[in-house]
């Protein structure tokens, strides 16, 4: 055999080698095993157009997920949304950001539980309005959509508000419990009742002190009702 020829058998029996070696730790790298997540079976109905360039037959028409919402989100009021949001995979409890402000006060990023069993007696579009996207709408995203009145009697005000920034802001000396509307507006202060709902969203250790009797009785000497007038500043001033 000529010396070149050795040479050329050399390089090709190397390449061949490396191109093994190659295969071999790919079959044994986890991204090799991943599973295509695209149910090539459910959408047989579809030309391959639909999603491939037909130049290559494989590169993507469009970028998921956006690319799959232009299909399935097209109707999505008579749309099976469990179909692809599995109960399992979709959070028991999301956490929301929301801005809130108090008079001459920066504002402050609040976390906020949004639990979606809780909501389950909704339809999905009730919040997930955007389209395409099916994004939670603003009024949505920020809970007021439902809950703009969400003072009345009977409210557990704890759900929403017993965070550590409200007890860390309310702390002393700061008069937590007179003219509330120095800082929040009147209007959403006027329909509060400093019932025991009321005292348990800051006070928590205190939630099994006495059950069923109301916090103010004791600690201000008066009913609810006879001190709500004191959580509006007017009244305070007098």
């Amino acid at each position: 055999m000529r010396p070149w020829h050795r040479i050329r058998t050399s390089i090709v029996t190397a390449a061949l080698l490396a191109c093994a070696a190659t295969r071999a730790e790919a079959s044994a790298s986890p991204l090799a095993e991943a599973r295509d997540t695209f149910a090539h079976a459910r959408h047989e109905q579809l030309a391959c157009l639909t999603c491939h360039l037909s130049k290559s037959g494989a590169m993507l028409t469009f970028e998921p997920p956006r690319g799959c919402q232009i299909c399935h989100h097209q109707n999505p009021i008579k749309s099976e949304c469990g179909r692809c949001h599995e109960p399992g995979r979709i959070p028991e409890t999301l956490e929301i950001r929301l801005a809130i402000a108090a008079a001459g006060k920066p504002s402050r990023d609040r976390p906020v539980s949004f639990p979606h069993e809780r909501h389950a007696e909704l339809g999905c579009t009730t919040c997930h309005g955007q389209s395409v996207t099916l994004a939670p709408v603003d009024s949505a995203a920020n809970c007021r959509g439902c809950h703009a009145s969400h003072h009345e009697e009977g409210r557990t005000c704890a759900t929403c508000h017993r965070t550590e920034s409200i007890a860390q802001t309310h702390a002393p000396p700061v008069r937590a419990h007179v003219a509330c509307d120095a800082c929040h507006p009147t209007a959403a202060i006027a329909p509060l009742s400093p019932s025991r709902s009321f005292c348990l969203a800051c006070h928590d250790p205190q939630v099994d002190h006495y059950p069923g009797r109301e916090c103010a009785r004791c600690h201000v000497q008066a009913s609810p009702e006879e001190y709500r007038a004191r959580l509006v500043r007017h009244e305070t001033a007098r």
